[in-house]
Protein backbone atom coordinates (compact mmCIF):
# COMPACT_ATOMS: atom_id res chain seq x y z
CA UNK A 1 0.00 0.00 0.00
CA UNK A 2 1.08 3.05 -0.61
CA UNK A 3 0.14 7.07 -1.09
CA UNK A 4 2.18 8.55 -4.11
CA UNK A 5 0.94 12.38 -2.82
CA UNK A 6 1.90 13.66 -6.23
CA UNK A 7 -0.48 16.06 -8.31
CA UNK A 8 -3.41 13.88 -9.09
CA UNK A 9 -3.26 14.86 -12.75
CA UNK A 10 -0.02 13.57 -13.69
CA UNK A 11 -1.12 10.05 -12.22
CA UNK A 12 -1.93 7.73 -15.14
CA UNK A 13 -4.87 5.37 -14.92
CA UNK A 14 -3.30 2.11 -13.24
CA UNK A 15 -1.70 4.74 -10.63
CA UNK A 16 -4.78 6.73 -9.86
CA UNK A 17 -7.08 4.21 -9.53
CA UNK A 18 -4.47 2.12 -7.62
CA UNK A 19 -4.28 4.83 -5.42
CA UNK A 20 -7.22 5.63 -4.86
CA UNK A 21 -8.04 1.83 -4.26
CA UNK A 22 -5.51 1.67 -1.81
CA UNK A 23 -6.33 4.83 0.74
CA UNK A 24 -9.35 2.82 1.28
CA UNK A 25 -6.98 -0.14 1.70
CA UNK A 26 -5.26 1.79 4.43
CA UNK A 27 -8.45 3.14 6.00
CA UNK A 28 -9.86 -0.88 6.42
CA UNK A 29 -6.73 -1.92 8.07
CA UNK A 30 -6.89 1.34 10.42
CA UNK A 31 -10.56 0.48 11.42
CA UNK A 32 -9.43 -3.18 11.60
CA UNK A 33 -6.48 -1.93 14.00
CA UNK A 34 -3.91 -3.80 11.66
CA UNK A 35 -0.22 -2.72 11.95
CA UNK A 36 1.16 0.08 9.55
CA UNK A 37 4.38 0.01 11.22
CA UNK A 38 6.55 -1.23 7.96
CA UNK A 39 4.64 1.20 5.53
CA UNK A 40 4.89 4.32 8.27
CA UNK A 41 8.72 3.67 8.74
CA UNK A 42 9.53 3.55 5.18
CA UNK A 43 7.38 6.70 4.38
CA UNK A 44 4.50 5.18 1.92
CA UNK A 45 2.13 6.30 3.81
CA UNK A 46 0.44 9.54 6.07
CA UNK A 47 -2.57 8.80 7.89
CA UNK A 48 -3.55 12.43 8.62
CA UNK A 49 -4.02 13.36 4.69
CA UNK A 50 -5.59 9.87 4.32
CA UNK A 51 -9.49 11.58 3.67
CA UNK A 52 -8.15 14.84 1.59
CA UNK A 53 -5.73 12.71 -0.78
CA UNK A 54 -9.00 10.15 -1.05
CA UNK A 55 -10.41 12.97 -1.95
CA UNK A 56 -8.32 14.67 -4.51
CA UNK A 57 -8.09 11.33 -6.44
CA UNK A 58 -11.78 10.75 -6.52
CA UNK A 59 -12.22 14.07 -7.88
CA UNK A 60 -9.42 13.46 -10.42
CA UNK A 61 -11.65 10.59 -10.93
CA UNK A 62 -14.40 12.22 -12.01
CA UNK A 63 -12.71 14.97 -13.94
CA UNK A 64 -11.37 11.93 -16.76
CA UNK A 65 -15.30 10.75 -16.98
CA UNK A 66 -15.01 7.29 -14.63
CA UNK A 67 -17.53 7.34 -11.86
CA UNK A 68 -16.72 7.86 -8.03
CA UNK A 69 -18.78 5.67 -6.20
CA UNK A 70 -16.64 4.92 -2.45
CA UNK A 71 -17.06 8.07 -1.21
CA UNK A 72 -14.49 7.86 2.37
CA UNK A 73 -15.77 9.70 6.18
CA UNK A 74 -12.98 8.36 7.87
CA UNK A 75 -11.19 11.10 10.93
CA UNK A 76 -7.84 10.53 11.26
CA UNK A 77 -6.53 10.37 14.72
CA UNK A 78 -3.14 8.01 14.74
CA UNK A 79 -1.37 11.50 13.24
CA UNK A 80 1.13 8.60 11.76
CA UNK A 81 3.53 8.77 8.64
CA UNK A 82 5.31 11.62 6.45
CA UNK A 83 5.55 11.23 2.98
CA UNK A 84 8.30 12.63 1.27
CA UNK A 85 6.38 14.32 -2.08
CA UNK A 86 9.23 15.46 -4.12
CA UNK A 87 11.03 12.10 -3.46
CA UNK A 88 8.18 10.39 -4.40
CA UNK A 89 7.19 12.40 -7.65
CA UNK A 90 11.04 11.46 -8.80
CA UNK A 91 9.94 7.34 -8.20
CA UNK A 92 6.82 7.82 -9.96
CA UNK A 93 7.96 9.63 -12.69
CA UNK A 94 11.46 7.34 -12.63
CA UNK A 95 9.11 4.13 -12.87
CA UNK A 96 5.72 4.62 -14.82
CA UNK A 97 5.92 5.77 -18.72
CA UNK A 98 2.59 6.53 -18.79
CA UNK A 99 3.30 9.04 -15.82
CA UNK A 100 6.08 10.98 -17.02
CA UNK A 101 4.10 11.37 -20.34
CA UNK A 102 1.71 13.27 -17.88
CA UNK A 103 4.21 14.94 -16.19
CA UNK A 104 5.59 16.53 -19.37
CA UNK A 105 2.50 17.45 -20.81
CA UNK A 106 1.32 19.14 -17.52
CA UNK A 107 4.51 20.72 -16.20
CA UNK A 108 4.56 22.68 -19.64
CA UNK A 109 1.19 23.45 -19.55
CA UNK A 110 1.02 24.38 -15.62
CA UNK A 111 4.96 26.61 -16.79
CA UNK A 112 2.78 28.67 -19.55
CA UNK A 113 -0.09 29.28 -17.33
CA UNK A 114 2.13 30.80 -14.70
CA UNK A 115 4.19 32.99 -17.15
CA UNK A 116 0.34 34.37 -17.84
CA UNK A 117 -1.04 34.58 -14.42
CA UNK A 118 2.41 36.41 -14.02
CA UNK A 119 2.12 38.76 -16.97
CA UNK A 120 -2.11 40.15 -16.23
CA UNK A 121 -1.35 40.47 -12.45
CA UNK A 122 -4.66 40.72 -9.91
CA UNK A 123 -4.46 44.89 -10.93
CA UNK A 124 -4.25 44.46 -14.79
CA UNK A 125 -8.00 44.68 -15.40
CA UNK A 126 -8.78 41.05 -15.37
CA UNK A 127 -11.07 39.62 -12.99
CA UNK A 128 -10.13 36.02 -13.39
CA UNK A 129 -6.62 37.36 -11.82
CA UNK A 130 -7.94 38.09 -8.98
CA UNK A 131 -8.59 34.22 -8.09
CA UNK A 132 -5.87 31.67 -9.07
CA UNK A 133 -8.13 28.84 -8.56
CA UNK A 134 -10.52 30.21 -10.64
CA UNK A 135 -8.35 31.29 -13.52
CA UNK A 136 -6.48 27.68 -13.51
CA UNK A 137 -9.93 26.03 -13.54
CA UNK A 138 -10.84 27.96 -16.45
CA UNK A 139 -7.19 27.38 -18.03
CA UNK A 140 -7.69 23.97 -18.09
CA UNK A 141 -10.84 23.71 -19.10
CA UNK A 142 -11.25 26.15 -22.37
CA UNK A 143 -7.94 24.37 -23.11
CA UNK A 144 -5.24 27.11 -22.27
CA UNK A 145 -7.52 29.87 -23.98
CA UNK A 146 -9.28 31.06 -20.36
CA UNK A 147 -10.22 34.94 -21.87
CA UNK A 148 -12.26 32.56 -24.70
CA UNK A 149 -14.38 31.22 -21.47
CA UNK A 150 -14.66 34.46 -19.38
CA UNK A 151 -17.81 35.87 -18.91
CA UNK A 152 -16.28 39.26 -18.55
CA UNK A 153 -14.19 39.28 -21.80
CA UNK A 154 -16.95 42.15 -23.46
CA UNK A 155 -15.43 44.62 -20.77
CA UNK A 156 -11.95 43.19 -19.64
CA UNK A 157 -10.19 46.58 -19.90
CA UNK A 158 -7.04 44.19 -19.82
CA UNK A 159 -8.44 42.54 -22.93
CA UNK A 160 -8.76 46.13 -24.48
CA UNK A 161 -5.49 47.23 -23.53
CA UNK A 162 -3.88 44.57 -24.56
CA UNK A 163 -4.83 44.34 -28.01
CA UNK A 164 -4.51 48.25 -28.40
CA UNK A 165 -1.03 46.90 -27.44
CA UNK A 166 -0.37 44.80 -30.64
CA UNK A 167 -2.36 47.29 -32.94
CA UNK A 168 0.12 50.27 -32.13
CA UNK A 169 3.12 47.59 -32.37
CA UNK A 170 1.97 45.54 -35.63
CA UNK A 171 1.70 49.20 -36.51
CA UNK A 172 5.16 50.60 -35.79
CA UNK A 173 6.80 47.58 -37.60
CA UNK A 174 4.77 48.30 -40.82
CA UNK A 175 5.63 51.33 -40.85
CA UNK A 176 9.84 50.89 -39.35
CA UNK A 177 10.70 48.00 -41.74
CA UNK A 178 7.80 46.31 -44.04
CA UNK A 179 9.61 47.74 -46.91
CA UNK A 180 13.25 47.52 -46.00
CA UNK A 181 14.98 44.35 -46.99
CA UNK A 182 16.47 42.40 -44.62
CA UNK A 183 19.73 43.41 -45.52
CA UNK A 184 18.81 47.09 -44.98
CA UNK A 185 17.50 46.24 -41.34
CA UNK A 186 20.79 44.17 -40.80
CA UNK A 187 22.78 46.90 -41.81
CA UNK A 188 20.89 49.32 -39.17
CA UNK A 189 20.49 46.97 -36.25
CA UNK A 190 24.16 45.41 -37.27
CA UNK A 191 22.88 42.03 -37.15
CA UNK A 192 23.00 39.50 -40.04
CA UNK A 193 20.73 39.13 -42.39
CA UNK A 194 19.01 35.62 -40.60
CA UNK A 195 18.95 37.50 -37.54
CA UNK A 196 17.04 40.51 -39.38
CA UNK A 197 14.99 37.71 -40.82
CA UNK A 198 13.69 37.05 -37.48
CA UNK A 199 13.40 40.10 -35.69
CA UNK A 200 10.73 40.89 -38.53
CA UNK A 201 8.99 38.27 -38.12
CA UNK A 202 9.08 38.87 -34.02
CA UNK A 203 7.86 42.59 -34.86
CA UNK A 204 11.18 43.77 -33.25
Amino acid sequence: MRMWMVYPEVLCRNHLLGEHLETHMIEGCIRKGKSLKGFVEKGLIETRSLRQRHDDLAEEITARGWNHQTPMLYEDELRRGEVDREASYGELVSRCPECWKRHKIIMKGEKIMVEFVDYIRPDSGCELAKSLATFKGLWRFTNEKPCLGCGFRIDCSFLKRISLEDIIKKKEFFNRSHFKTNAQVAKEKGVSKRQASKLRRKGE
